[in-house]
């Protein structure tokens, strides 16, 4: 078997995730309600302090640097995109990846 075949599963997800992402983070179902998905890097403390800055926190994810928050305003994307979130996520379609 050679590197590249060893390889090219890997690199199959990772296209596909990348293309896959995008598409995700564009719709909202209530614009005023978002999941950021932050630096997995950042500390909890600076991730919080980031969703905190974009709204009022409602969840946290099972992973640390996925936060949902709600905004008063009609514009919950731009302020996590704002705050540092890498994309955001509609939390009903992500409804699996927080805690209860």
């Amino acid at each position: 078997m050679t590197k590249f075949s060893q390889w090219l599963p890997s690199f199959s997800l990772l296209a596909v995730s990348t293309a896959v992402l995008p598409l995700l983070s564009q719709n909202l179902s209530d614009p005023r309600i978002g999941a950021g998905v932050f630096p997995p890097w950042w500390s909890s403390h600076d991730i919080i302090a980031a969703a905190a800055a974009a709204g009022s926190i409602v969840r946290l994810g099972t992973f640390p640097f996925i936060v949902v928050v709600r905004s008063d305003g009609h514009d919950v994307a731009d302020n996590l995109r704002a705050s540092g979130s890498l994309f955001n996520l509609d939390p009903v379609g992500i409804a699996g990846c927080f805690t209860r």
